[in-house]
């Protein structure tokens, strides 16, 4: 109440002020001067009733205090400066700083804007008061009061004055020109400011709820307004001069003390009684007492305004008030907070129920009852029930309020709150409807709870058994049907969940109960049961299945030990971890931590049970001992795991197993102590050198070796000197270049001891990082002994090379002696097979042909092996074509197969690269051993080379796996000897070398070469059935996809097969495949025969000639004979193993055969043969390019020079050389000096240049060769060598030369070397 009379004396202040201003800025007399002969109310003084007026309303507010504390401030300064001004009679320039005063300045006002010195004065007063009243200390406020309420006085005297219209010379000077509508604004501002503080000063008088309070309220204005009537009369009575001046003021005194007496008439028959009234409700108020205080309830009585006027000895045991402290206090103070809007308007409307008549014509006692909370004494907030009864005094009405402690009234109603909505939770989770099933007439009746479960709308479509069971999930729908036959059969009851479907689509989980109910015959007529919704629960089980799942999974798959405890100590989850740190090989879920681990002690079980009371325990290293005696170290972390937030639901513990790591730190402090014994054995010491402080610290090894006492302590200066200058040097520039620059230096120098021993010594200095701190450390060594030894392994290093040079200039001179008359013996041999020999002396000459070149094998066998052995065999890796490297090989094999009678095969995966970078010599050395060694060893059958391509299998990303096999049906390997064949000069046993031959070095170097491929040899052998021989190695190939190979264009669509081979007829049909052909396979002529005469249909017949029952000629003479199929209509390509078989040529002949080829069957071949089927000539070339270039030859006349120092060497080229070519000049020279000789007398074609000669070798000749040359001028010069060496073709072509033949050099080799460069 008495804020929103501040607030209303506030706002006028600042609108009276706000009009003053106006007038001021616009030149408004009207507005700044209330009457035009008195004072008007300057600029300033208006400012300052604004910030006065705004300060108030601020600390009212409570809006922002710093703010108020601004406004303030300038108020008080406004004011003490004003009234500076007129005490010190100075001019500080602020009374028109704003607004110029015209008004003043014409009416010659000696300072025109300035306030009166009343006005000052009163501005700086009240502002003094706002800062005490926003200090806040209660001291202070009365200070406040008295301050405002001194202004109040002042305002009030120059209003009065005003008033009774004195003129401004009668009054007193100081308030001489103050404004009417100033003085005013003064009385009001102090009136506002005297409510703030109430308690203190005048306005103490007026708003206490004493009897005297009461009486100045009454009194206070009708004695005031009579008062000022009686003495403006007087006054102007006196100025009319009726009176005298004294008597008027006799007359006055007279007036004013009547008055006084009438009013005290009047006042004191009401002031007895008031008195008579409260000595009777003393005594009412009593006989309360008495009765309040023998209730069971703790009671107080309170008037209209809520104040206590008494109460019981309850009120002090139930809250902690006794009866003085409670008189007099507001009911509301007691009330809590929260409650206190409640309480006031439960008071309010209780007081504003008017009381009801009873039927005697007393008055109804009114009662009402409310739940509130009540503060005790400590501030605790108790519940009560208060009750509102009212009593009639003589006073009016007194309410009685008993409060009743209903604290477990509340708590058992929030047990009960809490139960209940549990239970409506329960309910609401799953609703449960109710059904009635007919089942004579197959009605059904719901309740609505059945309607909201299946969602369904009750008024658009009433239920039916058929949209019943519509909505039942599909996968349900069978055994719910059955669950309700089965009921009805067995007159039982049922129960079971199953899922619908709602009209939107979504599934629910329902559980169903139902019975069944009989008539008088016992048959069931009705079913009714029950329906209810567990969707949540059914997804809160699938919810928490999957979180315990998780959360097992976890555990399980944990990288650490992880096991979690119930408060038993019982495993309810334990990672995998934990199982292998601990050897555990069987599940411990559910088992007793104490069971799993008998050992554990009693110090293990007090610190579980502390966990288990809430604390967390931690160790970092600690010994595990095991129940079978094993230690293991290991570091743990024991904690509680909560069900609630106070209740502890078992325990986790972490633990690590350290065992390996503690194992690795006494392992290291033993190789540190071994170290340290080591250093000692070895004489290697320590040392560091400070430069910061020039101090070098070694070790007692250190020490010893320089022959120092190990209590001395040296410096760098002093080590130094024990070297020579030249050595000191360079170690003192080693350790100044590792301060400066970080860089580590490793040196042996030479030394001359203490003791004057002459030693040798390893140096070494790093820095213990990129960025030096000054500091060098390092070790150093006596290595003395060392180098003694050293300089014998020197000596004895280089008497083994000089040996083994040695021994490879033995081996090349042991091949080149031994080929050089291999090379004659062969070399005319083969010249003399091709003259005009008699049967006997063919065959004589063909048995030293073949003895010579099994000596040849023999012979490089042994020098590849002492190669291989020797470390000095290297690979050399180039781009090769592997279907043509096959092809070559097979062609070294077949004749010798074919003179067997074997079937030979080549079967290469149609999908293999054939760019490969390989040592095509190598591989196809390789090739041919196990070749070779295939047809050897077989007698019968066939021979097979198969290629495929295994991607599976390789190692390196960057090349592609090949596994080669060589198959063969001979003698087999017996499982005993499998090992013992890959050994060199081993064969499986001596009777092997008798009856087949050999050297038993063909697998073993085979082997040895697959082993710097990165491969080996495996072998799979049956006695007497057959062996495979295989290897795995990966080789670089060359994409082939941009080859720009065209696809095979043939007029060839379908093909008859005809082989008795199995094996021969399945790569035939995949190479026609690979070609988009078809065809048929017949496993002999006789079954070719028969599908011929059933279809007709062929393009081309591919048939062997080695066949049962019909070889090849005979099923091609029934063919064309008996079935009249000339070579137009079905061409035939014959399969054979010789093309030099009379009888085959001339069949061929005389039946049209066109196309034969020899086994095996290359792909190549196949594809061109199969192109020219059916093209216009179809003819086959008879002439080879071979035989064509010899006959080119032949008609050739060059100039030859033949450099061999061997007379029979040289003998074996002329006559190869005039086989060759009749015509051509052959020049010889018996070393490289003649050589050359000739050369610079004649120009040479070709040069044929032996390599060892005597006088100038041939690698020296052909240098001085090519230094005669002229720039535009070469000769092809051809090295002729008996060696094989590794290097040695390379070495030839580096000295200049162009080719490279080894001996013994044959007839067809030469031809192929003569045609590359005479016939270019």
């Amino acid at each position: 109440m008495l804020k929103r009379y501040i607030l209303i004396i506030s706002a006028i202040i600042n609108i009276v002020s706000i009009l003053a201003i106006l007038g001021w800025m616009f030149q408004l007399e009207s507005l700044t001067r209330v009457v035009s002969e008195l004072p008007s109310m300057k600029f300033n003084t208006a400012l300052c009733f604004i910030f006065l007026g705004a300060t108030i309303v601020l600390i009212v507010k409570h809006y922002n205090i710093v703010f108020a504390h601004i406004v303030n401030a300038f108020l008080l300064i406004v004011g003490l400066l004003t009234l500076s001004q007129d005490i010190f009679a100075i001019d500080l320039g602020i009374d028109q700083f704003i607004v110029e005063d015209h008004f003043g300045i014409r009416s010659s006002n000696p300072h025109p804007g300035r306030m009166s010195s009343a006005t000052s004065l009163s501005f700086s007063l009240l502002g003094i008061s706002l800062l005490l009243i926003l200090l806040g200390k209660p001291n202070k406020m009365r200070f406040a009061a008295y301050m405002s309420q001194a202004v109040a006085f002042f305002s009030f005297l120059a209003i009065t004055a005003y008033f009774f219209q004195i003129p401004t010379e009668d009054k007193i000077n100081f308030l001489s020109s103050m404004a009417v509508h100033t003085a005013i604004g003064f009385l009001l501002a102090s009136t506002a400011i005297s409510l703030m503080v109430p308690k203190y000063g005048i306005m103490e008088l007026f708003i206490g709820r004493g009897i005297g309070n009461h009486l100045v309220r009454k009194m206070f204005l009708q004695l005031s307004a009579v008062t000022l009537l009686i003495t403006y009369a007087i006054f102007r009575i006196y100025k009319a001069g009726y009176l005298e001046s004294g008597f008027s003021i006799a007359v006055l005194a007279v007036a004013f003390i009547s008055t006084v007496l009438f009013f005290l008439m009047v006042v004191i028959p009401a002031i007895n009684d008031l008195e008579q009234e409260r000595r009777s409700a003393q005594r009412d108020l009593l006989a309360t007492s008495t009765y309040l205080n023998a209730t069971p309830d703790p009671i107080v009585i309170i008037d209209d305004s809520g104040k206590i006027l008494l109460s019981n000895s309850l009120m002090k045991k139930t809250f902690g008030y006794d009866a003085i402290r409670l008189k007099g206090k507001n009911i509301n103070d007691f009330v809590s907070d929260d409650f206190t809007e409640v309480h006031k308007n439960h008071i309010k409307e209780f007081s504003a129920v008017e009381p009801t008549i009873e039927e005697n014509g007393e008055e109804a006692n009114i009662t009402s009852v409310i739940e509130t909370h009540l503060l005790k004494d400590k501030g605790k907030k108790l519940p009560v029930e208060i009750t509102l009864n009212s009593i009639i005094t003589l006073n009016g009405y007194n309410t009685i309020v008993a409060f009743r402690d209903i604290s477990r009234r509340i708590k058992a109603e929030s047990n009960f709150k809490k139960a209940n909505e549990k239970v409506l939770a329960a309910l609401d989770a799953s609703i449960i409807g109710i059904w009635d099933y007919d089942i004579e007439d197959g009605s059904i009746i719901w309740d609505d709870t059945m309607y909201s479960i299946y969602g369904l709308d009750k008024e658009k479509e009433p239920i039916k058994f058929s949209i019943w069971a519509s909505m039942i999930h599909k996968d349900d729908l069978d055994w719910v049907l059955k669950l309700l036959e089965g009921a009805i059969a067995n007159k039982t009851s049922y129960e079971g969940d199953f899922r619908i479907i709602w009209p939107d689509g979504s599934m629910r989980h329902i559980r169903a109960k139902g019975s069944v109910y009989l008539n008088k015959e016992g048959e069931v007529i009705r079913m009714l049961g029950t329906n209810w919704d567990i969707t949540e629960q059914k997804t809160y089980e699938l919810a928490l299945e999957a979180s315990t799942e998780q959360n097992r999974l976890f555990i399980d798959e944990a990288p650490t030990a992880i096991a979690m405890f119930d408060t038993n100590m019982v495993y309810l989850a334990a990672s995998k971890k934990w199982l292998e740190d601990y050897h555990l090989t069987e599940s411990v879920i559910g088992r007793s931590h104490y069971d799993v681990f008998p050992e554990i002690g009693d110090d293990w079980k007090k610190i579980h049970q502390e966990c288990l009371n809430g604390a967390v325990n931690t160790c970092d290293e600690a010994v595990f001992e095991r129940a079978d005696g094993s230690k293991q170290w290991i570091t743990w972390e024991v904690k509680p795991w909560y069900k609630k937030p106070d209740e502890v639901g078992g325990l986790l513990m972490f633990t690590a197993n350290i065992t390996q790591f503690k194992e690795n730190i006494m392992e290291r402090l033993r190789l540190q102590d071994m170290l340290d014994q080591s250093n000692q054995i070895a004489k290697i010491g320590s040392w560091e050198y400070d430069a910061s402080k020039n101090t070098l610290a070694c070790s007692s090894m250190t020490k010893e070796i320089y022959g120092v006492p190990k209590d001395r302590e040296p410096n760098l200066d002093r080590m130094l000197s024990f070297y020579s200058k030249k050595d000191a040097k360079t170690l003192d520039e080693a350790i100044q270049q590792s301060l400066e620059q970080s860089h580590s230096f490793d040196m042996e120098l030479k030394m001359n001891a203490a003791d004057g021993e002459k030693k040798w010594v390893r140096v070494i200095g790093r820095t213990k990082g990129s960025e030096t701190d000054g500091k060098v450390y390092g070790i150093f060594q006596d290595i003395t002994r060392m180098k003694v030894y050293e300089t014998s392994l020197i000596k004895e290093k280089q008497k083994a090379e000089a040996a083994n040079r040695s021994k490879s200039e033995f081996l090349a001179n042991m091949s080149h002696e031994i080929r050089t008359p291999l090379n004659g013996v062969i070399g005319f041999t083969d010249l003399l097979m091709k003259t005009e020999l008699n049967e006997s002396q063919s065959e004589y000459m063909h048995t030293v042909y073949n003895s010579a070149n099994h000596l040849l094998d023999i012979i490089n066998d042994i020098l590849d092996f002492s190669k291989i052995e020797a470390g000095k065999l290297e690979l050399n890796i180039e781009k090769i074509d592997l279907l043509e490297l096959c092809d070559q090989t097979m062609d070294i094999v077949k004749h010798q197969a074919h003179a067997k009678g074997l079937e030979i095969l080549l079967d290469i995966s149609p999908d293999i690269d054939r760019s490969i970078h390989a040592d095509s010599v190598r591989l196809r050395q390789i090739l041919t051993n196990l070749l070779g060694n295939a047809v050897k060893f077989t007698h019968q059958g066939e021979v097979e080379l198969k290629v495929r391509y295994k991607p599976e299998l390789g190692t390196d990303p960057n090349k592609k796996c090949f596994v080669f096999s060589i198959r063969d049906t001979g003698v087999g390997i017996a499982e005993h000897n499998l090992e013992k064949i890959f050994k060199a000069f081993d064969q499986e046993d001596a009777s092997t070398t008798r009856k087949f031959g050999g050297t038993g070095l063909g697998l073993t170097i085979s082997n040895r070469l697959l082993n710097f491929m990165g491969s080996s040899l495996h072998v799979e052998s049956k006695l007497n059935q057959g062996s495979v021989f295989s290897f795995v190695v990966e080789f670089k190939t060359e994409d082939e996809s941009s080859r720009g190979d065209e696809p095979l264009k043939s007029k060839v669509k379908k093909v008859l097969v005809v082989d008795d081979n199995h094996n021969n007829r399945i790569i035939l049909r995949d190479m026609l495949k690979l070609s988009h052909i078809d065809s048929e396979l017949a496993i002999h002529g006789v079954e070719a025969l028969e599908l011929l005469e059933k279809h007709s249909d062929f393009d081309l017949m591919i048939l062997d000639y080695n066949m049962p029952y019909l070889n090849g000629v005979e099923v091609i003479q029934h063919v064309r004979e008996k079935f009249g199929m000339s070579a137009e209509q079905l061409p035939i390509m014959l399969l054979h193993s010789s093309i030099e078989d009379e009888s085959i040529k001339q069949a061929c002949s005389e039946y049209g055969v066109r196309f034969n080829l020899s086994k095996p069957v290359m792909l190549r071949d196949l594809q061109s043969t199969l192109i020219k089927v059916g093209s216009s000539n179809g003819v086959v070339k008879t002439e080879s390019s071979e035989q064509a270039d010899t006959k080119s030859l032949e008609h050739l006349s060059p100039n030859i020079l033949v450099a061999e120092d061997n007379p029979v060497n040289r003998f074996l080229a002329r006559t190869l050389l005039q086989k060759i070519m009749p015509q051509a000049k052959i020049v010889e020279a018996h070393d490289g000096s003649q050589a050359v000789e000739h050369v610079f007398q004649a120009q040479f074609d070709v040069i044929f240049m032996d390599i060892q000669m005597p006088v100038m070798s041939g690698f020296d000749a052909t240098q001085k060769i090519r230094e005669l040359e002229e720039p535009n001028e070469h000769v092809p010069i051809v090295a002729l060598t008996a060696g094989v060496v590794k290097g040695e073709k390379e070495r030839c072509l580096e000295y200049g030369m162009d080719d490279y033949v080894t001996k013994p050099v044959v007839l067809e080799k030469l031809k192929e070397v003569l045609s590359s460069f005479l016939l270019k």
